[in-house]
């Protein structure tokens, strides 16, 4: 009883002691890191911060690598988050300008600076120098060329030591031609600088990071050596060399939650040796622009190699795999015992929609999976047979050209009932999941869908994806979304004053301005996909007359490209309506 005493007075204590700090680019770090004079890095931030403290930073661009100096404790965690919803990227890479025409359309520029080096030197001639090459904020090819000879086509790039001792380098690019030729001094062109985004080197616990953006670093963007107890929580991590998150040595009892994973090289997370892990209503996604631009976004290891990772919950979690260039990902590859993967929802992948690699005791249900392009929906290797005790059942395996998309110990089956025969496994159906727009990243559910009402209660998440509750109808849908009708028809807007909502531009790219003809009132908009689903909640303040849309749903992430609607109601004006069309 007395150690309890002790503990709680201790965390009481912290919690009374606790201090929020302040970041800005306009920031110095000689300051007292309060809002009115807040310090310039995160690193500032990172180096001072006990249990109980947060950081709240600014908009901006912040060059650099932010490594922890303290853990927090139980109730007392330490906090780095964006202020006010406002957009912080913490930046891995390094623009490179001043380019000068080589031979043809491959361009040279001068870099120096030398790139950390990264986790594999295999594709790397120079030195493993490290560097991923963006042009406007997408990967180029996934690794540089072997020489300066082979940049002879769009997407390659190549750095040379010039001198022999270090920097300057030479780098030379062979743009993708988006309309403006092949000239990248029309492009931002970044090559990765820092290794690592947020480093947890030193096995650092109780962490949160919540609301931040990390992009172009070299390794992972978020890296975790036997920390504990952290939370990663709507971060936006795209373009790195190796993954997004990387948690491994026995890191337990953390949560990724709402985040976005996009165009990383190895994948969105690796879990290795990281036990009773939640990852739960995240997106991990690529995009192909052409000639194989893109990457393996959709990709997430419990357990690469021999780092098994156990006790961990998958749940409520898209995926995409629509990047060309690095094709064995899958969806969810497993090595490890006594997991869960449900309601997960996914299309297009390369090895498999769910991989069990080894482990035992492993529950696979109400996961809707459209593999037409993978080598198997459902591959469970020999290992994990061997290992037994797994329960895979209740999900939707849809192949539409069923050849070797169903694997059980190393032995492929062209139909899920054969599959099922040979595993012991049954009660999963081959039906097309009725997604709503996939090639939108739209994975919710149509009225009509195989998923809806099919899936098993034991072991349900009590949540979806948009964390509606489950279930909604007469039983728990397969898949990531629980389906629920909402009557909104797809017609012109009610003309009721003329002028009294107008958007611009419509369709859209990047968003949109939402114009009111009355703003003597409090004004509310709602924004509806094609299924009816409420993705987008706004308000318009007295006398706002204007606000802008960033094509982001009510979680903060980017919306796909496709038909939606706005609904407008106000006390004065009678209800609205407009559809949008978001473009890709």
């Amino acid at each position: 009883m007395q150690r309890y005493l002790v503990l709680f007075s201790v965390c009481f204590f912290t919690l009374l002691n606790a201090t929020t700090y302040y970041v800005a680019p306009w920031g110095n770090d000689d300051s007292l890191g309060t809002f009115d004079a807040p310090w310039q890095t995160i690193g500032k931030a990172a180096s001072t911060m006990v249990a109980g403290d947060s950081v709240l930073i600014r908009a901006g661009t912040y060059e650099e690598s932010i490594n922890p100096a303290n853990s927090g404790n139980p109730g007392a965690m330490i906090t780095y988050a964006n202020y006010n919803n406002e957009e912080v990227i913490v930046e891995g890479g390094e623009e490179v300008t001043g380019w000068l025409i080589d031979t043809g359309n491959r361009y040279m520029a001068s870099v120096n600076f030398t790139p950390s080096p990264r986790f594999s030197s295999s594709r790397d001639p120079a030195g493993n120098l490290g560097g991923t090459m963006l042009q406007d904020g997408a990967k180029m090819n996934y690794a540089m060329c072997l020489s300066v000879s082979e940049v002879d086509e769009p997407g390659e790039y190549y750095m040379n030591d010039s001198s022999g001792m270090g920097p300057p380098y030479t780098m030379y690019v062979y743009v993708h031609d988006l309309g403006q030729g092949y000239n990248p001094n029309n492009h931002q062109m970044v090559i990765g600088r820092r290794r690592k985004g947020f480093d947890l080197d030193g096995g650092e616990d109780y962490q949160v990071v919540d609301g931040l953006v990390f992009r172009d670093y070299n390794d992972n963007a978020i890296h975790s050596i036997g920390s504990n107890n952290c939370e990663f929580r709507n971060i936006k991590l795209y373009s790195s060399f190796i993954t997004g998150i990387y948690l491994t040595n026995y890191s337990r009892n953390c949560l990724i939650e709402q985040c976005l994973f996009w165009d990383n090289g190895h994948g969105g997370i690796e879990l290795a040796r990281s036990h009773s892990t939640t990852v739960k209503r995240n997106k991990f996604t690529s995009i192909d622009l052409g000639d194989g631009w893109g990457g393996n976004g959709a990709h997430m290891w419990l357990g690469p190699l021999t780092y098994n990772s156990d006790s961990c919950l998958i749940e409520n979690n898209i995926g995409f795999k629509t990047g060309s260039e690095y094709i064995f990902g899958p969806f969810f590859a497993l090595r490890g015992s006594d997991n869960i993967v449900r309601h997960n929802s996914g299309i297009n992948f390369g090895m498999a929609g769910i991989a069990l690699l080894d482990g035992s005791g492993n529950t696979v249900i109400n996961n809707a999976i459209d593999c037409n392009l993978g080598l198997a929906c459902i591959n469970v290797f020999p290992a994990a047979v061997g290992a037994g005790g797994h329960y895979i059942e209740y999900n939707d395996f849809y192949a539409e050209d069923p050849t070797a998309k169903y694997r059980w110990n190393g032995i492929s089956y062209s139909s899920l009932a054969a599959w099922e025969t040979a595993s012991g496994q049954s009660n999963n159906i081959d039906s097309v999941p009725g997604f709503a727009e996939p090639d939108s990243e739209n994975l919710y559910l149509l009225a009509g869908s195989a998923c809806i009402d099919a899936g098993t209660s034991n072991n349900a998440s009590t949540e979806d994806y948009d964390g509606n509750p489950r279930p909604q109808g007469a039983g728990y849908d397969i898949g990531a979304y629980e389906f629920e009708p909402v009557n909104i028809n797809e017609k012109p807007i009610q003309v009721h004053f003329a002028g009294e909502i107008m958007l611009r531009p419509n369709p859209a790219s990047n968003g949109l301005w939402i114009h009111r003809s009355n703003s003597a009132t409090l004004g509310f908009l709602r924004i509806f996909d094609i299924t009816g689903r409420m993705v987008c909640t706004l308000e318009f303040a007295t006398p706002q007359s204007e606000l802008f849309w960033d094509r982001t749903d009510d979680s903060g992430l980017l919306l796909p490209a496709g038909n939606y609607f706005l609904v407008y109601t106000d006390k004065e004006l009678p209800v609205c309506e407009r559809k949008i069309i978001l473009l890709k």
